[in-house]
């Protein structure tokens, strides 16, 4: 041992099992990054100004938790590994209220960050996204400054 901290011994097949040269690992995050980026923009489609945070963050928890089960089926260890998180304007980011806290509503020009994240079998993949709520047209000025 090194500084009183143990060291792991695995066989070198157990050790490949978790590696990315592994083609099962690489197919486990990208089937999980493709997963995580459809959810992420049906997310994005559901925001409308007027809307709680909290609803939008449960929407996308749910989300998650029924698009995960239609992929790998015998596979059990599958979920969230990142809740939605949906951040208005000053708010840098990783803010998921609870329902029994204070209502917080999105308004139309807000400037939010939306974070999310799944995983299959322990393999996570994130993703984050700023919006501006209501935005139809190319955003320009001070928004396009504060988001780019």
């Amino acid at each position: 041992t090194r500084a009183g901290l143990m060291q792991c011994e695995g066989s070198e097949e157990e050790d490949y099992q978790n590696e990315i040269t592994n083609p099962r690992v690489v197919d486990r995050y990208k089937m999980a990054g493709d997963l995580t980026n459809r959810i992420m923009i049906a997310v994005l489609e559901y925001i409308k100004p007027g809307m709680n945070v909290c609803e939008i963050c449960q929407y996308g928890d749910n989300l998650i938790l029924e698009q995960v089960k239609l992929v790998l089926k015998k596979v059990k260890d599958k979920g969230i590994a990142f809740p939605t998180c949906v951040s208005i304007n000053n708010c840098a980011g990783h803010f998921s209220p609870l329902p029994e806290d204070k209502a917080v509503i999105v308004n139309a020009g807000d400037i939010i960050k939306v974070d999310l994240g799944i995983h299959l079998e322990g393999y996570p993949t994130t993703a984050t996204h700023t919006w501006i709520v209501g935005q139809t047209e190319p955003c320009t000025g001070k928004p396009a400054d504060a988001i780019c």
